[in-house]
């Protein structure tokens, strides 16, 4: 069953709303047995039950609405052409030829077992691309004209004296912290542009087993393991790339 085609079932058949019933029915029942009445008890876990019902229906219909579909991912990798675009345009062109043939070989069912970390991957991505071109911006915007008031109060700084000496002295210092919080800013890009290196060649990796062993009529058991810890290390990946950039 599709979830997206039946939202409402989806809303109401979830473990909390189990829960919810479960305890309803029982308090109701003890309601009766010592007051006469379940209607109170009843009542009050209908509403509950509805609450839960509309709360997720709402939440399941707004993030659906998020998603991005691969034309999406496509626009957002190409909106700027800087470091992260190739890597991204491919990145996505990999996960793409993954997941058309692990949904259309029975040998490749191994990938549906990872199929929470792709869509999750999928889903961070804006994220990921917004944070990094705004650290980019930032810099590109902000670096050189803080590194010429640097250069400015250096230059002043030797002939200045008393309250003068101070206030530059200060600024200096100020300054020099926001020019350490930019190299701060430049390693996790630099890094953030490593890791999505290194996650491009694990999906290329992945790609080329499976382009191997498609004119076979099952997939061997090397290759099995070879894909199993590639997309291992695709997960790790992901964490790593999330904790870099503070997603």
């Amino acid at each position: 069953m599709n979830k997206q085609q039946y939202p409402i079932l989806n809303a109401l058949f979830t473990p909390l709303n189990a829960v919810i019933i479960g305890v309803t029915v029982i308090i109701s029942a003890l309601n009766y047995f010592w007051y006469g009445s379940f209607a109170k008890p009843a009542m009050f876990g209908f509403i509950v039950l509805l609450f839960s019902v509309l709360y997720s229906l709402f939440f399941t219909e707004r993030y659906s609405k998020d998603q991005l579909n691969e034309e999406d991912m496509k626009k957002l990798a190409n909106e700027r052409i800087d470091n992260l675009t190739p890597i991204l345009k491919n990145i996505i062109a990999s996960l793409h030829s993954i997941k058309e043939k692990s949904k259309n070989e029975s040998k490749f069912l191994i990938i549906t077992r990872f199929m929470d970390e792709i869509s999750g991957f999928e889903e961070i991505m804006p994220n990921l691309i917004e944070s990094y071109r705004t650290g980019s911006a930032f810099l590109r915007e902000h670096r050189y004209p803080i590194q010429m008031e640097i250069n400015n109060i250096v230059y002043k700084l030797p002939s200045s004296t008393g309250i003068a000496k101070e206030t530059y002295e200060k600024a200096l210092a100020e300054k020099q912290q926001t020019m350490n919080e930019m190299t701060d800013i430049q390693n996790s890009l630099e890094g953030c542009e490593s890791k999505l290196h290194y996650i491009l060649s694990t999906l290329q990796k992945i790609e080329a087993i499976m382009a191997s062993s498609e004119l076979n009529d099952a997939i061997s058991d090397e290759d099995a393991q070879d894909i199993s810890q590639q997309l291992e290390v695709f997960s790790s990946s992901i964490k790593d790339v999330v904790k870099l950039m503070k997603i």
